[in-house]
């Protein structure tokens, strides 16, 4: 189903585009599209087929956003005779973030020629190690003292006010409100404001973007019965703005943004349940909207839609879920608003919501979803080629409703969760390494769990589960308890000479010979990461034979980009890296371990070398 052109146009447009692809296109992104593991310090970087136009690298044309740092900042520079653009973000992006990074066509090669399409990729910042299981924080009421039932439904986590915090925006569709809580900056939401939209709307789904285009976070809801889209522009200082109101289908249940058509804005598009139709809100670029246009979404009574690069082309297409015929379709984007129907796979329940990301790690990305129906959710995974192996479903609490997903467990891969309206419970499915689910770990709640997201709201650089109760209008608050401490008694910094011995630590030992220097860094957030007391033991002059270093679980290893180890745990809760050496150890060789903390007791220790090393797991 091809939507909005004709068909010769369409086939034109393909032509001339493949044309000017072949001249200046991106042959490369670091990091890679869906990739689980991109550093919270790393750079982006693409590279072209062509030389770039330095004059057309601009925040206009290589945009980076954090779904909850919004706007990234950053410098942005040419490198490799003007065919690398390198993006260095001015702060780090948060642990476990999902980041969009995306070129326009305004971006072009030195020879004139612009980008046929925006280019969109996604990838997921790494996440520390943390405890598989989470515990009740605390809860947060929603509504004023002596306020009825407000029936708390969705929320943002996004960063209003651009202070580095995670703040929460919750619609309420009985009050026909949403409500504001800022974040103090330790996870604290004491008070909130109240920004209203007409009587009987229902606002519901929802998402933030920047639509004016100031590099603050906005804000749009789906109102349910008012068949509508209510669109808060941010103030620039974290307030909103009153509500502008934009027609779309009847019965809007799924809402989600993305640039339809490479202009470098974002617009808006919603799936309406009731009319079984998708509807399209073109942007004008300043946070003013076209009206809107609706269509048929391939599926029937459309209710959920999501968006993601589907196809690994750069150019962002739909997820959409069928309500009445239990199914998921994928519908592909040409960069011009046009979207066409590439494959449908059954759902096995109701699709009511749905969230994208790669669980089981092959580079390509998959869409998960509650099934309202079916006491469910249900994983189905991209085949890389334009379609979906068959849906597998894991049995949830009655009514599921909520869906998101992200690496909790700092592991690697993409965790699961969702809730039970009927149940009055929150799930928790953790992923296996291969886009499997284990069992939930059920998190209680009042009266209903209804909506649930994922945020890192206290700073911590580990995420929460911040889920909904719709008849208490409560907020409820979960997250990973401390990892084990192991107290070390020495100083935060020390030094080793090579010609020296151990420090004595008592640890297992590590025996190295290295061609070149190595260095060990500590990397420390203060209550949140741990010392692992260790020792090295040095073979100046001497062959080193392959060493082993016990690991905890809470070990952080970062390698600047040159090595990406891992490691499992044993029955014992312990990992082994095996490091083979390729040469002497050279007289003189120093390892210098220094604190970034006060307290030696609240620290990571992070392994970096100058060269390449193989790390193999034992």
């Amino acid at each position: 189903m091809r939507i909005h052109l004709p068909r010769v146009l369409f086939v034109v447009g393909v032509i001339a585009c493949a044309s000017v692809s072949a001249q200046f296109q991106v042959v490369q992104v670091v990091p890679t599209a869906e990739a689980t593991d991109a550093s919270a310090v790393g750079d982006i970087t693409w590279t072209f087929g062509a030389p770039v136009d330095p004059g057309t690298v601009t925040a206009n044309s290589v945009m980076v956003w954090g779904r909850w740092s919004g706007v990234m900042n950053g410098t942005r520079t040419l490198e490799s005779g003007n065919t690398v653009i390198r993006f260095t973000p001015s702060a780090p992006f948060s642990a476990g973030e999902q980041i969009t990074a995306t070129l326009t066509p305004a971006l072009m090669s030195s020879g004139g020629v612009a980008l046929a399409a925006n280019h969109a990729t996604g990838f997921w910042v790494a996440s520390p190690p943390a405890v598989p299981s989470l515990v009740h924080q605390g809860t947060v009421p929603i509504r004023f003292p002596g306020e009825g039932l407000i029936r708390s439904y969705g929320a943002y986590a996004g960063d209003l006010d651009n202070d580095g915090y995670c703040d929460l925006l919750i619609p309420n569709e009985d009050a026909h409100d949403v409500r504001r809580f800022m974040n103090d900056g330790a996870g604290n939401f004491s008070t909130f404001t109240v920004h209203s939209l007409p009587f009987g709307t229902k606002p519901s789904s929802n998402e933030g973007a920047d639509f004016n285009d100031d590099g603050w976070t906005d804000f749009a809801v789906a109102n349910i019965t008012g068949n509508s889209v209510g669109v808060f522009l941010n103030d620039g200082t974290g307030d909103l703005l009153p509500v502008v109101i934009l027609p779309v289908g009847t019965g809007p249940r799924g809402l989600t943004v993305l640039d339809v058509d490479g202009d470098g804005d974002t617009d808006i598009m919603t799936a309406n349940r009731v009319s079984g139709t998708l509807s399209l809100i073109r942007n004008n670029g300043d946070g003013t909207f076209q009206p809107s246009v609706s269509f048929q979404g391939g599926v029937s009574n459309e209710t959920s839609i999501a968006a993601a690069d589907i196809n690994g082309d750069g150019i962002m297409d739909l997820f959409v879920g069928g309500y009445g015929s239990e199914d998921v379709a994928m519908l592909l984007g040409d960069g011009a608003g046009n979207f066409t129907v590439s494959a449908t796979v059954a759902a096995g329940g109701r699709p009511w919501m749905m969230a994208t990301g790669d669980v089981d790690l092959d580079g390509d990305v998959d869409v998960v979803a509650s099934l309202s129906n079916a006491s469910s959710v249900a994983v189905m995974r991209n085949n890389g080629a334009g379609g979906f192996l068959p849906a597998v479903t894991y049995p949830c609490g009655p009514f599921s409703l909520a869906i998101d997903l992200g690496d909790l467990d700092g592991d690697g891969d993409l965790d699961l969760i969702s809730s039970s309206y009927t149940g009055g419970s929150f799930y928790v499915f953790r992923n296996q390494g291969n886009g499997t689910y284990g069992t939930p770990q059920i998190l209680p709640a009042t009266g209903a769990g209804s909506c649930a997201i994922l945020a890192d709201i206290d700073g911590d650089e580990d995420m929460e589960v911040i889920g909904i109760d719709e008849l208490a209008d409560l907020l409820f608050f979960f997250d990973s308890p401390p990892l084990p401490v192991q107290k070390e008694s020495r100083g935060a910094a020390f030094e080793i000479n090579g010609t020296g011995g151990s420090p004595g630590f008592g640890a297992p030992p590590l025996s190295v010979a290295l061609g070149s220097s190595m260095t060990v860094e500590v990397h420390g957030h203060p209550g949140e990461a741990y010392l692992l007391p260790f020792g090295i033991g040095l073979n100046p002059g001497a062959p080193g034979p392959a060493g082993t270093l016990g690991l905890a679980p809470n070990l952080l290893i970062l390698a600047n980009g040159l090595l990406n180890p891992a490691y499992v745990l044993d029955a014992n809760g312990d990992a082994t890296l095996a490091v083979p050496v390729p040469a002497f150890l050279p007289p003189g060789l120093q390892i210098t371990l220094q604190g970034l903390t006060t307290n030696p007791a609240n620290l990571a220790i992070g392994f970096t070398f100058s060269n390449p090393i193989t790390i193999v797991m034992n």
